[in-house]
């Protein structure tokens, strides 16, 4: 049957009081709640956070007829991607990015704030910008939209956040990204690295066996021995033939179910192949690898397959992904050069070698991700949003960024994990809030700037004291423009001009 709820998260029940998340279905609603549920804003947050640096010319579109936009402190550049031929970048290649080019925004000149991790490196978080070297100090973005009311209207019961690490390594919990600080300590929020766990999360499980993490409700078993979507296919049945179901529901219902039958298929069939070891218990901890030989590239594919279809179902809004892996087979022969010693930087030849090596190399490390970015982009483009006007895509905001800023491989100095021109990749309308189509560079700005930008568009109140700090960042990176770092601090709850829409 259709558990009766007023909210949008609705459910198959099955046997043993097994629980399976469907789609918002209009017609199943009465008039009040749908009511409701309509008069509701609706937006997502989706991040990807992927490690090392960026190099910018590969990463964004060359030969862009660049007009200058006066500004009292910002040294503004623009161009439209519409008459972009061929590929979209050197390193976003794939097809999708070409198609999708008046649905991105690349913005160049942002720099982030120093952050000293455990291993001493200065790193970006993504969602916080604190300029403090005593550490995080601060709520991310994602965990202020997981708690806001404005974001997650009251009934809402889907996952209010959703944290993924993806990651070859069994323990990796200091680049956690997502965090809230209280006043004396930092709460970092569940990442799961487990596709089952994530599949339980979001899609269902075993009602009577939950726990409470971070606020919600965790189902701690998923089954080996029968799938999930069998359990609910006599519920499944009797909603499909019932009388007030409409045609499109209908439809949007067998697409859901055999989509959730071929992402636990996936998912079980590569434990089965893989282990001869008893079936395990799923955490609603941050969960160990899966004792099997799932590849990286494996759960990737798996786990944007379920991010589309959660959010497509308003199963979750929020949610955010870090990539702890990338460049393994080598990794040494990449970290030496990255890291040159004293007196190979004093030899041309070799750093020129090293500069070539780096250049290709990162070519394919950015492919290596925009491959499943831009598979997440097509399939939330291709799915009408069932609760605003336009697609998935155009409803979210995806903001992909990295650890680190530019590089250039060819100076004979090492500024590898330099805060400089960090990648900004940003898709999507936000529900027809932001400019899109454009590249823009301001000479020099913040991640502060682009994540008080981010939460305006998201419809998310910014402060006065915006989003993280400043410390002594402008004179740690000695930047050209020091004399506009007071304009920028004093404005630093002012989202960046020409992003938002009047």
């Amino acid at each position: 049957m259709l558990k009766n709820t007023k909210n949008r998260r609705q459910f198959l029940v099955g046997m043993g009081g097994c629980l399976v998340a469907i789609p918002f279905l209009p017609s199943m609603l009465s008039r009040k709640a749908l009511a409701q549920i309509q008069n509701d804003p609706v937006n997502r947050l989706i991040t990807f956070l992927t490690p090392h640096f960026t190099i910018a010319e590969n990463f964004h579109p060359q030969n862009l007829n660049l007009s200058h936009i006066p500004h009292s402190y910002y040294d503004i550049s623009e161009a439209m991607f519409k008459n972009i031929s061929g590929p979209f970048s050197k390193s976003l290649n794939e097809s999708i990015f070409h198609q999708l080019r008046e649905k991105i925004l690349i913005i160049d000149g942002v720099h982030y704030p120093v952050r000293v991790g455990n291993d001493n490196h200065p790193k970006s978080f993504a969602l916080g910008a604190s300029g403090s070297d005593n550490g995080i100090q601060e709520t991310s973005l994602d965990a202020q939209l997981m708690k806001s009311n404005l974001f997650y209207p009251s009934g809402y019961t889907g996952r209010k956040f959703t944290g993924i690490e993806i990651s070859p390594y069994e323990s990796t919990t200091k680049n956690n990204m997502s965090y809230i600080w209280t006043g004396s300590q930092v709460e970092k929020l569940s990442q799961f690295r487990d596709p089952k766990a994530i599949f339980n999360y979001l899609f269902g499980g075993v009602t009577n066996k939950s726990v409470v993490v971070n606020q919600q409700t965790v189902d701690l078993e998923l089954s080996n021995k029968k799938l999930l979507v069998d359990n609910i296919l006599d519920s499944y049945k009797s909603v499909k033939s019932h009388k007030r179901i409409g045609t499109e529901d209908k439809r949007k219902l067998d697409q859901h179910v055999q989509s959730l039958f071929e992402i636990q298929t996936k998912i079980q069939s590569k434990i089965d192949n893989n282990s001869n070891q008893a079936p395990q218990t799923i955490s609603c901890q941050p969960p160990n690898e899966p004792q099997s030989n799932i590849s990286v590239n494996e759960k990737i594919d798996i786990v944007v397959d379920m991010l589309a279809l959660a959010i497509g179902c308003d199963l979750t809004r929020v949610a955010s992904v870090y990539f702890n892996c990338g460049i393994n087979e080598g990794y040494g022969e990449f970290h030496s050069k990255v890291h040159p010693s004293v007196e190979d930087r004093k030899n041309k030849a070799q750093t020129d070698a090293r500069g070539d090596f780096l250049m290709g190399l990162m070519v394919d490390f950015d492919r290596y991700f925009a491959k499943y970015a831009g598979k997440l982009l097509q399939k939330l483009d291709s799915m009408q949003d069932p609760l605003n006007e336009g697609s998935l895509l155009d409803n979210s905001l995806f903001y992909w960024t990295s650890m680190h800023g530019h590089n250039d491989v060819y100076q004979i100095w090492d500024d590898s994990h330099d805060g400089e021109r960090l990648r900004t990749f940003i898709a999507g309308g936000a529900g027809g809030k932001i400019q899109t189509g454009k590249y823009i560079n301001y000479g020099h700005t913040f991640q502060n700037q682009v994540l008080v930008t981010m939460a305006k568009a998201l419809g998310h109140p910014v402060g006065t004291k915006g989003i993280g700090d400043y410390g002594e960042t402008a004179e740690k990176y000695k930047l050209k423009n020091y004399d506009k770092f007071t304009s920028i601090v004093a404005n630093k709850s002012t989202p960046l001009p020409r992003i938002l829409k009047p």
